[in-house]
């Protein structure tokens, strides 16, 4: 306790961890098959993301090793000198020995350096993603489908996946009205489909910054990168481009129709482009509470709080966003603007 808490580290893939010490049994040359359950948090059996050692020099994935002693009858506050045991060598200390644990730092570099050498191991969930006319899933393995529309109007191309270099997979992937963009496991940015006006453009970075988010808007793309910069390309007649406030760092951005929505390390929301139906005039969020997501829709805006309040701007008719029980304001832990809808993913996880 006291410590500053390093972020924990990506979701392994149990089976592609393990593979990695198949055939000649090591790894990197200085890792062998036997060494490999070092990686196992002794609780949860588990590879661990946030490595932290107890009073006994024993070592356990953090969350794993609080919910243990959250649910132990010692009660610290009244008997700190209470005798538990550790869970793994049954060997005794006391409740305040037991709630001292500091991070593994030499094991958790251990861990990052595998993951940064054999990012497949990475658990990626399997998502799905819609556009005007077309639709499409990213495997948990990297691999790209799209289907829908082929009309020649609706551009084909933007049902074809681009080739990709060798070893590379698809890591995220969103799809605008026309066209999509995808970035790969090399951190490369690509986009295809309807590009008449510039949306599926190469973007160069600064050297050493990388990608962090992207969106396809109608016919313009956004992308933030790691050190806060904020991209935006293609079509410019609303203004989605041209009126990108100066002077700030970026933590997220969305791509609507006609209008952009980004949010500053600071936390602010800001919109810019068409403001036809008042989608760019944000509304604030209640006292106490600051923005964690927002997304853009055709003619509307929808922004969701740090408390999972979610709120809703521009024309009125798509803005109507229901009651929780008891007419109290819905809580969401996802919202998402599509072209003239919303959808919402609540705390019970259901889709509204």
């Amino acid at each position: 306790r006291g410590q500053e808490r390093p972020a924990p580290l990506p979701k392994v893939h149990e089976g592609r961890f393990e593979a990695l010490w198949d055939g000649d049994g090591e790894v990197a040359g200085t890792l062998s098959k036997d060494s490999m359950r070092v990686f196992y948090c002794p609780i949860s059996q588990a590879v661990m993301r946030d490595p932290v050692v107890n009073a006994l020099g024993r070592t356990y994935d953090r969350s794993s090793r609080e919910g243990y002693l959250k649910h132990l009858k010692a009660d610290r506050q009244r008997n700190p000198n209470a005798k538990i045991e550790d869970p793994e060598t049954r060997e005794l200390m006391t409740v305040q020995a037991a709630s001292v644990y500091l991070p593994n730092l030499a094991l958790r570099q251990l861990l990052q350096g595998l993951i940064t050498q054999h990012g497949e191991i990475v658990e990626r969930p399997a998502v799905l993603f819609a556009g005007a006319y077309h639709v499409g899933g990213l495997t948990a393995a990297g691999r790209l489908a799209i289907w829908g529309d082929a009309d020649e109007d609706m551009g084909p191309e933007r049902l074809a996946v681009p080739a990709l270099k060798d070893g590379e997979t698809w890591r995220a992937v969103s799809a605008g009205a026309y066209h999509n963009v995808a970035l790969t496991s090399q951190g490369r940015l690509v986009a295809w489909g309807r590009c008449v006006d510039g949306q599926c453009a190469d973007k160069e970075l600064p050297p050493g910054d990388a990608w962090k988010l992207f969106a396809a808007g109608e016919k313009h793309t956004v992308g933030v990168t790691r050190r806060g910069g904020l991209a935006v390309w293609g079509a410019d007649d609303q203004g989605q481009i041209s009126d990108k406030p100066r002077g700030q760092r970026w933590l997220a951005a969305w791509a609507g129709w006609y209008h952009t929505l980004g949010l500053t390390v600071q936390g602010k929301l800001l919109a810019w482009g068409s403001n036809e139906w008042n989608q760019c005039r944000v509304r604030p969020p209640p006292d106490g509470e600051t923005w964690k997501a927002a997304s853009a829709g055709e003619r509307h805006s929808v922004g969701l709080t740090d408390q999972g309040t979610v709120l809703c701007w521009g024309a009125d008719e798509l803005c109507q966003v229901p009651s929780g029980p008891g007419g109290a304001p819905l809580r969401l832990r996802a919202a998402r603007a599509g072209g003239r809808h919303t959808l919402g993913l609540s705390v019970a996880g259901q889709l509204v």
